[in-house]
């Protein structure tokens, strides 16, 4: 089930993940002003949480909010101090630890609970429960199946989104079907003991690489440590004031909240991109995690799916003195375009879809009555359908009829195969050629020689060419792509 991770694009990861720790920041705030805002229960609930907490600051518990910005402060002095002298620290100084520790300390000293009325994590019951096997039958299982079917595939997807965010910073692998196998074996032994399912925790994970941790040692350690205190020592953090860890996840979440500064750049450079980062932003928001991501990975399906259907095309012209072809509209003067051909690039895999798009583009950029070539550039498209193809040739018959030949240009092996075993009058292999310049120097050497039978005058040909090499044909070896010009 690993194959889910592909619909999860980092750009996705990045807003899914701002936007879960809008969530869990909005969470804390009861915390920090020590009020007790209603669970919401439906569309864009922080915002509704939000409204709350602004209506009811009158009473907020000042003992409380004062604790979290002292936290606050000190983590972050802790922080700069640790980056300011990274080189002369033997070790970094563990800021969370040392912010637990004056809690514990400040709540034991001052009797924050009674004295101040404020919160603290309270009652935490001992030991571990007896392992028992669950006994469910087969009316539970069958109730159960298509529900924790979605549970199993929402929380491997939020797992492997948590993830790559910190696997990026640490430049780690994440390998989806070794994570999978994690949360499968978690799970199961988890349901002996009547755990919760096992997921990726956002919350936690910032906390985490907050402090350093960047290895499964850390998570061993954590995890050894919290077993100790369940077991024999939970009675001294029972006085842990809300507060202070409601700062140190504030804190923490400090590193998420930084890649919102990435969405400009994505709007001016890639407005897809951008798009699709603000709709699951906006939609984990509205909707919650689990039917936020899954509505960001539909969005992105269908971004995906349009540029299918709408691909990129442009008229291409001859950067000056070499062999390579660039967008006129992008590079104008750089550019020149041969007198009489056109050339068109065609970025999409062609398929049923989006081959009127192809035959739409072409007559937009065609004027018959000063072009006689075209060549078409498929440098873009790995694949193509029957479909495609047939329509490709319909396309180069009407383009005959008004006098245009169409020529095609770095054509897949894919796209070779498919041709080879079609067979089509309408597409034989010496309109086939490796590379776009070759394919102009065909049509060139076919206008020359035109012009030289009929003896009619036409527009001028550059006055080198009759000195330009020979055009290659296609010769069935793999075509590939000269590079993006987009």
């Amino acid at each position: 089930m690993g194959f889910v991770t592909v619909f999860l694009s980092p750009v996705l990861v990045s807003g899914f993940t701002t936007a879960g720790a809008v969530l869990i920041a909005t969470s804390q705030l009861k915390h920090v002003f020590q009020v007790h805002p209603p669970p919401y229960d439906g569309f864009f609930d922080p915002v509704r949480t939000w409204v709350w907490i602004a209506r009811h600051l009158g009473e907020t518990n000042v003992a409380s909010l004062v604790l979290t910005l002292a936290a606050c402060i000190l983590l972050v002095g802790i922080d700069f101090v640790n980056k300011r002298f990274k080189g002369k620290l033997p070790i970094p100084i563990p800021a969370q630890f040392v912010v637990l520790g004056l809690g514990l300390l400040a709540s034991y000293a001052l009797d924050l609970e009674h004295r101040f009325d404020v919160s603290v994590v309270g009652t935490i019951p001992a030991g571990f429960p007896a392992p028992r096997v669950p006994t469910l039958s087969g009316e539970q299982i069958e109730a159960a199946l298509v529900p924790a079917t979605v549970l199993a595939v929402v929380s491997f997807a939020v797992s492997i989104s948590i993830g790559k965010t910190f696997a990026k910073e640490v430049g780690y692998v994440v390998r989806p079907n070794q994570e999978l196998l994690g949360l499968g074996v978690s799970n199961v032994v988890g349901s002996v003991f009547f755990c919760y399912p096992a997921c990726g925790s956002l919350s936690r994970s910032v906390v985490t690489a907050g402090a350093g941790g960047v290895t499964p040692v850390n998570a061993l350690l954590s995890s050894a440590v919290v077993a100790i205190i369940v077991a024999f020592a939970t009675k001294p953090f029972e006085i842990t004031p809300q507060a202070v860890l409601a700062a140190i996840i504030l804190v923490a979440l400090k590193r998420l909240f930084l890649q919102a500064r990435e969405l400009p750049a994505l709007f001016k450079v890639k407005k897809a991109d951008g798009l699709v980062w603000a709709f699951v932003f906006v939609a984990v928001l509205g909707l919650g995690v689990s039917n936020g991501l899954v509505a960001g990975v539909l969005f992105s399906l269908a971004v995906v799916v349009y540029k299918q259907l709408r691909p990129y095309t442009a008229v291409l012209g001859r950067f000056r003195g070499t062999r390579n072809y660039g967008p006129v509209a992008r590079f104008g003067a750089e550019t020149s375009e041969w007198p009489r051909i056109k050339v068109v690039f065609y970025g999409a895999d062609l398929f049923y879809g989006n081959v009127g798009r192809l035959a739409s583009s072409i007559d937009a950029f065609v004027d018959e009555a000063i072009t006689d070539y075209v060549v078409l550039d498929l440098s873009a498209a790995a694949d193509a359908d029957i479909t495609a193809i047939k329509a490709l040739a319909a396309l180069r018959t009407e383009l005959a009829g008004r006098g245009v030949t169409l020529f095609i240009s770095h054509p897949h092996k894919r796209i070779l195969s498919l041709l080879a075993a079609l067979r089509l009058d309408e597409l034989p292999d010496d309109i086939l050629f490796t590379e776009t310049h070759d394919a102009c120097l065909a049509a060139l050497a076919a206008l020359e020689s035109a012009a030289s039978v009929t003896q009619q005058p036409q527009q001028p040909l550059p006055s080198s060419s009759p000195s330009l090499p020979q055009p290659r044909a296609v010769s069935g070896r793999v075509i590939t792509n000269y590079g993006s010009i987009q």
